[in-house]
């Protein structure tokens, strides 16, 4: 017990490092007007909700947009009640920080179920927290955290009261949260269900579903939505297997070589994780994709990452050593990416073909 606090406290203490390292890097390397550790692409519109709940005039000319960013209200919702007394900016922060400690610890919970050594559930924790996409988006107004957050919570449940009876309703409120704070969460939706009927419990698979859907739906209908106010800024905006590939890299760049070697040394959660792979990449396939999104299946490839690192690396100070490589590795690809996304500007392949035509 005392080795397991000790991890927790680390994972803590290393988390508020990192969120220290993304705010300096967020701040210093932003060029974009109004973009920081505060503010990014998609702000604005998560600001026009936040707005919406605290009784504000919205312009017509930014309705569309409110409209569409209303199929995340969640954390919006969160913000704007915390904002009466921080500042509505302040508060989205204050959210995000405390969803980025709990998915971390939530994680390494996790991972001490499915992995059974709480050392490598501790390596997974410092993976996590130290990874590309959460540096990058964990901290600005935006709800990106909340749905990393959303990824290993209902995974947790998942795996602590699957064979329970009576949980099914619950499970479909909890997904309806988690859809609501990210539509692309119905990954979750598809994952449970099929949990459920690959252990043969269909009753259990159809009150999740129709609990979860009854309840996003209805939220839905509260603000009037409709499927043409999500497809307004909803078609995906990159195809192809480049970007699946540059996306996959940009989210666990070289852990994938361990990914493969656990992947072949894991057998227990096997079955579940091939799952929850599937479900990701169905639902991925068809939202609005980009690489902060690809990241949801994180639990699944950091586990194998892990259990990769692990095998080979039996020893414990030689397994967190890799580990710190990885962590060092995500920051300076971190650091590079937001210098070239954001400092020089170059946010597509249009734009990067351009600069390099430049020089010819």
């Amino acid at each position: 017990m005392e080795k397991d606090n000790y991890y927790r406290l680390c994972l803590i203490l290393c988390t508020f490092v990192q969120i220290g390292i993304s705010s300096i890097l967020l701040n210093s390397l932003s060029n974009i007007d109004n973009w920081s550790a505060v503010y990014a692409e998609d702000s604005r519109g998560y600001l026009l909700v936040a707005d919406y709940f605290l009784g504000a005039d919205i312009l017509p000319e930014d309705i569309p947009l409110l409209r569409y960013r209303l199929f995340s209200p969640v954390i919006p919702f969160f913000a704007s009640v915390l904002g009466k007394a921080t500042g509505i900016t302040a508060a989205f922060l204050c959210v995000n920080i405390l969803l980025w400690l709990a998915t971390v610890l939530i994680f390494y919970e996790l991972l001490k179920i499915l992995l059974r050594d709480n050392s490598s559930a501790f390596a997974g924790g410092l993976i996590l927290t130290s990874s590309l996409p959460v540096i990058e988006w964990g901290l600005p107004v935006m709800t990106d955290m909340g749905a990393y957050f959303f990824a290993s919570l209902i995974l947790l449940l998942f795996f602590c009261f699957r064979d329970k009876k009576g949980f099914s309703i619950f499970y479909g409120l909890i997904i309806a949260v988690a859809i609501l704070t990210k539509p692309i969460l119905v990954t979750l939706l598809v994952f449970v269900c099929l949990g459920f009927l690959s252990d043969k419990r269909r009753q259990s698979a159809i009150m999740v579903f129709a609990s979860c859907l009854i309840l996003t739906f209805g939220a839905y209908s509260v603000f009037h939505l409709s499927l043409d106010d999500f497809k307004i800024f909803g078609g995906p905006r990159h195809r192809g297997i480049f970007y699946l590939f540059s996306a996959a890299v940009f989210c666990f760049n070289w852990g994938w070589f361990f990914f493969f070697k656990g992947w072949r040394s894991e057998t227990v959660y096997k079955k579940y994780c091939f799952i929850y792979l599937a479900s990701f990449f169905t639902t991925y396939l068809i939202f609005v994709h980009n690489p902060r999104l690809f990241f949801i299946c994180y639990p699944a490839v950091i586990l194998f990452i892990v259990k990769g690192i692990r095998s080979k690396y039996p020893e414990f100070k030689r397994m967190i050593f890799v580990t710190c490589a990885y962590m060092i590795t995500s920051n300076v690809l971190a650091a590079f990416h937001l210098y070239v996304m954001r400092t020089m500007k170059l946010r597509d392949m249009d734009a990067l073909k351009g600069f390099i035509l430049s020089f010819l």
